[in-house]
């Protein structure tokens, strides 16, 4: 083993001995893996119990509250029901590892994101603001640099290059897509279409490319703190009847040969929890499309498809979600989705109808007409403009600003809906003879004599 002098073993391969090691080094291959086992061996024997979709998150119960956990490594994220609950973890997890060896802490950082909880709003935000200034000032960039209004100018030209860039170029370029792609993970979805399009010429960028490139870094310098808030009142989640606590809402879009050097398309897709989002993507489809709807259906099927995974996840932290309403501004692909359409034109593309009419009757989703200025995914396929159409479907995806659209259709089940669960109990003297609960009635003749009446998931059977 490099770096080990023992003499038992004796140095290089003619001693005919190794050394075993009794734990495993930091930095080694398996070391990672050994780490989680012992710490998935930890959460077992306190009865805490992973989630399928994510074996890296328990839930855990204790006296009656409920505790989860989401582990990066050796950062332990807390979140529980009870001050009980965190004090008895907390005596389990130095029991096991050892008193100088735990630490914690309020969540005001995370993975290099700064958390900022407001408890009377009822707000929390996280942003990267001292990652982004680092990394400004690596490119001779600071606060005072005057700044662009959008990431990217209106109808922006992206070709390949056909001269060569110098190393120094090239470097610069692939240097700063790495930097932005860290700040787009994380906090920054208004950057995601802009880093998309800037990594794809990375390797060889012309001189319009790296003005291209500035003029995001100028973007940035005007917005440093930016990041995404999720809320937790009423007065924002349930604004205008519009009940979307603990609800994902999507909004899903595409273009039409958006990439000139392959005419294939570029997917946008933004799923929101409590206002913010929570995952969004913008990339470039596998294969050309021939159509608008064609392109739409692939994005939409991309949608369903990361969609899942999430959905999965938050019905096994006890937030099971309805059929997810998820915008879309094509007509033709929403009409698809519902199989409603008689049309042969989509035949070449019909798995994919298929996939869709799958994912609408499985109460999976249900995609609801948007037009594009209303649709914040559209700032994840195109360089928005004017500035302030820009801004708002900015700060309806990052929180700032999360009032959505309400189309016709949202507007309706609005108005229908009534309690999912309803239970009326009437004393044996008083005969029911009929029941109106909002908008609908329910009558029964004379010689039925109701003393209990019942109703179940009727919101999701009136919508």
């Amino acid at each position: 083993m490099m770096g080990i002098n023992d003499p038992k073993c004796g140095r290089g391969r003619r001693s005919g001995f190794v050394a075993k090691l009794k734990r495993m080094i930091y930095g080694q291959k398996d070391a990672g893996r050994a780490w989680m086992q012992l710490l998935d061996k930890f959460f077992h024997s306190i009865n805490a119990k992973p989630t399928v979709t994510d074996p890296m998150v328990y839930n855990w119960s204790f006296n009656g509250h409920e505790a989860r956990f989401a582990v990066h490594v050796d950062d332990i994220l807390c979140s529980c029901a009870d001050e009980s609950v965190h004090r008895e973890f907390s005596r389990l997890l130095r029991e096991e590892f050892g008193q100088d060896h735990v630490t914690e802490q309020e969540t005001t950082w995370i993975l290099g994101m700064k958390v900022t909880h407001d408890r009377e709003r009822k707000t929390i935000n996280i942003s990267q603001g001292a990652y982004a200034r680092k990394f400004l000032a690596a490119f001779g960039i600071d606060e005072s640099t005057k700044g662009a209004r959008t990431p990217l100018p209106p109808e922006p030209v992206f070709t390949k290059f056909t001269g060569v860039a110098s190393v120094e170029d090239s470097y610069r370029m692939m240097v700063l897509c790495g930097g932005l792609q860290w700040l787009q993970t994380c906090t920054r979805p208004d950057l995601s279409f802009s880093t998309n399009m800037l990594a794809r010429y990375a390797s060889n960028p012309s001189p319009e490319h790296i003005d291209y490139a500035n003029r995001v870094l100028r973007y940035l310098s005007s917005n440093l703190d930016m990041g995404i808030t999720y809320h937790g009142s009423d007065e924002v989640l349930k604004s205008g009847g519009y009940d979307i606590s603990n609800k994902i809402i999507g909004a899903v879009d595409s273009d039409l040969g958006g990439c000139k050097d392959t005419e294939k398309s570029t997917t946008g897709l933004v799923l929101m929890l409590n206002g913010g989002a929570v995952l969004w993507r913008s990339t470039r489809q596998s294969t050309v499309s021939t159509g608008t709807a064609e392109a739409e259906c692939k994005a939409a099927g991309f949608a369903g498809q990361q969609l899942i995974p999430l959905r999965d996840l938050l019905g096994e932290l006890g937030f099971v979600q309805p059929s997810v309403r998820m915008m879309e501004d094509n007509s033709a692909c929403v009409t698809l989705s519902m199989g409603t359409a008689k049309s042969g034109k989509h035949g070449h593309f019909r798995r994919m109808v298929a996939y869709l009419e799958g994912l609408t009757n499985r109460g999976i989703f249900w995609l609801d007409y948007t037009p594009s200025k209303e649709n914040p995914s559209d700032i994840l396929t195109k360089s928005v403009a004017p500035a302030e159409q820009f801004y708002r479907m900015r700060d309806i995806i990052n929180g700032s600003n999360p009032v959505l659209f309400m189309s016709p259709k949202v507007e309706e089940i609005c108005r229908s809906s009534v309690p999912e669960n309803v239970c009326l109990d009437f004393p044996k003297s008083f005969a029911c003879r009929s029941v109106k609960i909002g908008d609908i009635r329910f009558d029964f003749p004379e010689h039925v004599c109701v003393r209990k009446f019942q109703i179940r998931d009727l919101t999701a059977k009136a919508g």
